[in-house]
Order: C-alpha cells, then sequence, then structure tokens
C-alpha cells in the first residue's frame, strides 16, 4: 500500500510539472500563463503530493521519502519525451542515469 502511494506520489509530482510547462509555454500575457487551467491544474496536482507527502511521512522517514522523490526528475525526463515531444539528449540521459545510481546507492 505504500509503495503504491509513493509511486503516486512520484507521479503526481511529474504529470504536475507537465501541466505547468504547457501553462508556461501558450503564448500569453504573464497574467494570463498564471491562471490558465494548465497552470491551475499543476498547482493543484503539487498541492495533492504536499498533501500525501505528509502523510506518508507517517510510515517511512523522511530521508527515505526524499531519495524517492527524486524520482520525480527521471519521471518528468519521460513525461516531456512522451507527452511534450522535447528532445532528449545524452546529457539528459546521463543526468538521469546519475540519479537513479544515487537512489539505488543511498537505499543500500
Amino acid at each position: 500500500m505504500i509503495i503504491a502511494l509513493v509511486l503516486i506520489l512520484v507521479i503526481t509530482n511529474s504529470v504536475a510539472q507537465v501541466f505547468l510547462k504547457l501553462g508556461a509555454v501558450q503564448n500569453k500575457p504573464t497574467l494570463l500563463i498564471i491562471i490558465n487551467i494548465y497552470t491551475i491544474i499543476g498547482y493543484s496536482l503539487f498541492f495533492l503530493a504536499t498533501l500525501l507527502s505528509v502523510y506518508l511521512l507517517k510510515f517511512i522517514s523522511f530521508k527515505e521519502l526524499t531519495v524517492i522523490i527524486a524520482l520525480n526528475y527521471v519521471f518528468t525526463f519521460l513525461l516531456s519525451i512522451l507527452l511534450l515531444k522535447e528532445r532528449f539528449t545524452g546529457r539528459k540521459v546521463l543526468s538521469n542515469l546519475l540519479i537513479v545510481s544515487g537512489v539505488i546507492v543511498f537505499n543500500l
């Protein structure tokens, strides 16, 4: 159950970042970027993720949660390729491999 909630947390954070990107790239004045539907959804998902993080701290340590949350970058990288059609470079791949390596080493 806890593992599923942690996975939901990571995915929620990553999807929120994608929505914020969708809101930011619109060719509109700054105020309209802040209050468009994509931005509102993104911030709402971040709020839900924050509540879920607080709940998860009842069951796992802050140290463990912090390490797991680092996987947000990997999921966001994958979602940006799949949904936003962003290019991936060797540098981005290397960065994500380092993140995954750090998570593995930290959890040994």
